[in-house]
């Protein structure tokens, strides 16, 4: 066996430590296995065969049906599994009002605010901007708004 063979593998990720399961790659042949597959087949169907027109099964092939009926009893899922969903590294909200205000404030335009945030989070300028598109005007609007409200109104 080759050393990469020896090598347990770790559990899938998701997987809490408690339910791993220790497993050891070892090469199979892809026609090797359809051939086992289509073996196992057969014989499961023969024992079918056998149930369905009530012949009574040997001792093997009854501990095998056994074993595929509780195999087939504990597989049906308990709910629908949901992707595993990477958390989004930014806000597009949050982004698009940091942009506004920069712009606001006149020390950069908007393909720098840009640049600067997919810097800041680790992104695309593409997927930044993609992100902001549908709430910049909005953050821009109430940028505007709340610096015009800051002239009208002075703090005490």
């Amino acid at each position: 066996m080759s050393e990469q063979a020896d090598k347990p593998r770790r559990a899938p990720k998701g997987r809490p430590p408690e339910r791993w399961v220790l497993t050891f790659a070892c090469p199979i042949d892809p026609d090797e296995y359809r051939a086992s597959a289509a073996r196992l087949r057969a014989y499961v169907g023969e024992i079918a065969d056998r149930l369905a027109r009530g012949e009574p099964l040997d001792p093997e092939q009854h501990r095998s049906a056994i074993k595929v009926l509780r195999g087939f009893a504990a597989s049906p899922i308990q709910g629908l599994k949901r992707p595993a969903l990477r958390p989004p590294k930014f806000d597009p909200t949050m982004v698009a009002l940091e942009i506004a205000m920069a712009v606001a404030s006149g020390v950069v335009n908007k393909t720098g605010a840009i640049a600067a945030a997919a810097n800041r989070y680790g992104v695309s300028e593409r997927r930044i901007a993609a992100a902001i598109g549908k709430v910049y005007a909005i953050a821009r609007a109430l940028v505007e708004a709340s610096s015009t409200h800051d002239e009208v109104v002075k703090p005490r």
